[in-house]
């Protein structure tokens, strides 16, 4: 029973476009600066727009001790570009309490396109492979069943 339920759970709604709509959503969701409440709002949004849980839970999980660092640095170039239209050049000593609080706005705004982006190209490649392997999905379904 646990085995169905967990099956279930991990293939609902698991063709390309589903499956590529809950990582991006999920990586969109992990990209942004709604610390603490990305989890809630994967699944909030997974239960809404009805996509697979785990996957979208998973993709939201882009933001974790490894990739932080760029995020934030993703974030403040992309926003100070499109505020500015010029690159900012960042050096490690200046990255202040104080630089951050001036640069909340860049730094919102370049997390929303980072968002986007981020969430286009891993949707994408979502899309792809689930493409891919479910020709190989329903050949082993098929040597279950016989």
């Amino acid at each position: 029973m646990l085995r169905k339920l967990a099956t279930s759970l991990l293939t609902e709604r698991l063709a390309p476009g589903p499956a590529a709509a809950a990582v991006f959503w999920g990586v969109f969701i992990g990209v942004v600066p709604i610390w603490g409440f990305q989890t809630m709002a994967a699944l909030s949004l997974a239960i809404v727009l009805r996509l697979n849980k785990p996957l979208i839970v998973t993709a939201s999980f882009i933001n974790n001790p490894f990739s932080f660092p760029f995020l934030i640095g993703g974030s403040l170039e992309a926003g100070c570009y499109l505020r500015t239209g010029r690159w900012q050049v960042w050096q490690l000593s200046a990255f202040t309490g104080a630089q951050l609080k001036a640069e909340a706005l860049s730094f919102v705004l370049g997390s929303l396109v980072l968002g986007v982006v981020a969430g286009g190209i891993c949707a994408a490649m979502a899309a792809a492979v689930v493409h891919w392997s479910a020709p190989l999905q329903r050949r082993s379904r098929k040597q279950e069943e016989s």
